[in-house]
């Protein structure tokens, strides 16, 4: 429609120019031909705004058909003597043969023709007749066509081109829109499902470890071993301290609490020391200070940690456990291993949240995590690896 506005624009200032014009033009042709010239501007005007307009608006063809055969036959009745009859018949009658043709090239020929073979024939008959005058003006009006038809099939041809570029920009600001909204709900689920790996792997591990502690505490009070009680309500305290830290630190989306202001071998051996303290279970632990790893990776390995050692906790009934962190085969590739003696994983037993998650984590960074059978056979083996490939971008 923004086209059909300038067209607006245009077709009132040729209308009015030619208006002007001949009205100043009254007194060389009369006042009789001048108001006739008058009266058929008039109605151009009337059927335009009850017919042509309207029908452009609602796309009614046929409405636009029946206001060509209209102005066609005004225009050819409008005041052959004076030359604002011709101007308003070449400059609006051959571009509404355009403009309302639908952008059919057919259908704008033959208004076309029959526009510019009306004009030549009523300029002969004006003319008095002259057969000597026939073929010339004949040929002439077989140019004027022709150079209306090929001006017309360009503007119909560009006009087209750009209601498909148009259609395309309409096509691609859909198709954006549609892919921010998938990508907004990708990210949402992936927030989501990062909030849960957070919370399984802080504050869920750290309340199952209060739990069991409180147990404890309450068993040693019922046989009246209240320094060993007392002892366990202290660790029960720092734990509950330190999940409280991690609340904070996963609401705020800061990194683990353990990894602020440390490295990630000085976070292994205090999240180690918290776990000795709490389950009396010996680990030792072998990390290669050399390795490097992104903030991202630190992350990952410390969460993959934590769930090995809750899962060591809740399920293996392990004497003791081994954690290792240090550089594999190949170049830049880092591996972690952590390994308990306990009574290992039943061959039938389904991969749980926890596993899911630490397999999760590890794909975020390109790793892999692989849980099988410790050495001998006993306990069970956890093992993450992680490429050299991100640490390299």
């Amino acid at each position: 429609m923004e086209v059909f506005r300038w067209w607006n624009i245009g077709f009132a200032y040729t209308l009015l120019a030619s208006v002007g014009y001949t009205l100043l033009s009254a007194g060389n042709y009369g006042w009789d031909e001048t108001a006739r010239v008058l009266v058929g501007f008039l109605g151009f005007a009337v059927v335009y705004v009850l017919v042509g307009y309207p029908g452009y608006r609602n796309n009614s063809q046929l409405q636009m058909n029946i206001f060509l055969v209209l102005i066609i036959a005004i225009a050819l009745n409008t005041g052959q003597e004076l030359q604002t009859g011709r101007l308003f018949l070449d400059a609006i009658g051959v571009a509404c043969c355009w403009m309302f043709s639908g952008w059919s090239r057919l259908r704008s020929s033959i208004f076309l023709t029959l526009f510019t073979g009306g004009a030549w024939l009523t300029t002969w008959l004006h003319g008095g007749r002259v057969w000597s005058h026939f073929w010339p003006h004949l040929l002439w009006g077989a140019v004027v066509l022709g150079l209306c038809i090929a001006a017309g099939s360009g503007l119909i041809s560009l006009m087209k081109f750009a209601e498909r570029h148009r259609s395309l920009a309409r096509t691609l600001a859909l198709t954006q829109e549609q892919v921010a909204r998938q990508e907004h709900a990708a990210g949402v689920v992936a927030e989501r499902e990062r909030v849960a790996r957070e919370v399984h792997d802080t504050l869920a591990q750290g309340f199952l470890a209060e739990q069991m502690m409180a147990r404890q505490a309450r068993q040693l009070l019922e046989v009246g071993d209240l320094g060993l009680a007392d002892e366990v309500l202290g660790n029960l305290e720092v734990s509950a301290t330190n999940n409280l830290a991690e609340a904070r630190s996963l609401v705020a989306a800061y990194s683990p609490v353990l990894l602020q202001g440390a490295t990630l071998a000085e976070a292994l051996r205090q999240l180690v020391a918290r776990w000795e303290k709490e389950t009396g279970v010996e680990v030792e632990v072998g990390v290669d200070e050399s390795t490097s790893l992104a903030p991202s990776e630190d992350v990952v390995v410390l969460r993959t940690v934590q769930e090995a050692l809750t899962n060591v906790r809740r399920h293996a009934h392990a004497s003791r456990v081994w954690l290792g962190l240090c550089r594999g085969e190949a170049e830049g590739e880092v591996i972690l291993r952590v390994v308990d003696d306990g009574r290992g994983i039943a061959v039938d037993t389904q991969p749980g949240y926890g596993m899911a998650a630490m397999t999760a984590r590890a794909q975020m960074v390109g790793g892999i995590v692989a849980h099988e059978a410790g050495p001998g056979g006993r306990g069970t083996a956890v093992t993450m690896t992680l490429p050299a490939g991100r640490r390299s971008e």
